[in-house]
């Protein structure tokens, strides 16, 4: 849950300054990774989904333009590559997932926003996607509760020390 607090906080702000600041060649990259992850998820496609969610991500908070931004997010780059194992569950024909159809959409409608050159969009719809990100993270838990990640108690909690 800090992960993704801290990847919400760099990569909305990196949306908002993206709608002010990025060059009509990143925004175009951007389309790009946003149209062909959208194919990935319907086409069950792991590799064009890892060639696509992550780089569309580190773009956006490159094209910010903010070095603090884009080191900060240098910094959390291996915590979030632990979870791109979920992918094969996101893409798996055989269960039932109630964030990818939203997911799938997400990555243009921060696309659209970074266009129109609306940081408070962007911002949102940044937010939003990381939100979606986060809950279907908590949702391929194998706990059977796919709201144990969110419940889990420290040990100090549990009479240890």
């Amino acid at each position: 849950i800090d992960l993704y607090d801290a990847r919400t906080a760099i990569e909305c702000e990196a949306a908002a300054l993206c709608a002010e600041k990025a060059s009509a060649e990143q925004v175009a990259q951007m389309d790009s990774l946003a149209a062909e992850f959208k194919k990935a998820v319907p086409n069950l496609d792991g590799v064009r989904l890892k060639e696509t969610d992550m780089p569309f991500h580190k773009l956006v908070v490159e094209s910010s333009g903010n070095k603090y931004l884009i080191r900060s997010y240098n910094e959390l780059l291996p915590n979030l590559k632990m979870y791109q194992g979920s992918w094969t569950k996101f893409i798996n024909p055989g269960t039932t997932n109630p964030w990818s159809s939203q997911v799938v959409h997400q990555h243009v409608a921060i696309v659209s926003a970074i266009k129109l050159h609306i940081p408070a969009l962007a911002r949102q719809a940044m937010a939003e996607h990381i939100q979606s990100s986060l809950n279907f993270v908590a949702y391929c838990e194998d706990s059977g509760d796919v709201f144990a990640v969110f419940k889990r108690v420290p040990d100090r909690d549990k009479g240890g020390k």
